[in-house]
């Protein structure tokens, strides 16, 4: 990152934002509702992290933080090399899918839909699970039109942490002695 001596740059006013690879494009442009998206999510996941006080739990939002900044970096470059972007690597969708596979094995099969009730902080990791799912849908339709630098790999980290925060949901519920609440049809 550039050093900033500034928050502010005014090119904002008139409805564009830059790219990481320096391109001026304007706000609602799919390659910014993309990492915007993923912005959301981790904002969210920032709270969280600040609200949970499950020590193990706090360590995967941290790891989870910085992986989507890197993410970030790599949808927010349009043209330049990837060689100056952060690495990121199938290990991180290796480390979801143990955590989720962690967290899975204990806890009960699923016979039907779990509602996102029954606990404040399993409601919280459905918001997140939903914003994820959103920047899902965005960073397909810009791959659509434009290339991403490690897409396949982004694309298969942004589903399972959707998994992840679903499953971490769950699993609050186990840590706090309180039931699923289930899709009554």
């Amino acid at each position: 990152m550039k050093n900033i001596k500034k928050i502010y740059t005014k090119n904002g006013d008139k409805g564009y934002t830059q790219l990481l690879s320096g391109e001026n494009v304007p706000k609602y442009d799919p390659r910014v509702e993309a990492y915007g998206t993923l912005d959301e999510a981790c904002s969210f996941i920032g709270y969280f992290y600040e609200i949970i006080d499950v020590p193990d739990i706090r360590d995967d939002l941290f790891t989870i933080i910085n992986d989507i900044f890197i993410i970030e970096s790599h949808i927010a470059n349009k043209s330049i090399s990837t060689d100056t972007l952060p690495v990121f690597s199938n290990d991180r969708v290796i480390f979801l899918e143990y955590k989720i596979d962690q967290y899975s094995n204990e806890l009960g099969e699923l016979t039907n839909f779990v509602l996102p009730v029954g606990d404040p902080d399993m409601s919280f990791c459905h918001i997140i699970r939903t914003i994820v799912r959103r920047a899902e849908r965005k960073i397909c339709e810009l791959a659509e039109n434009e290339s991403i630098s490690n897409y396949d790999l982004i694309m298969a980290y942004i589903n399972r942490l959707s998994d992840y925060f679903f499953i971490l949901g769950r699993k609050i519920l186990l840590l706090k002695g309180k039931s699923e609440i289930f899709w009554n049809h």
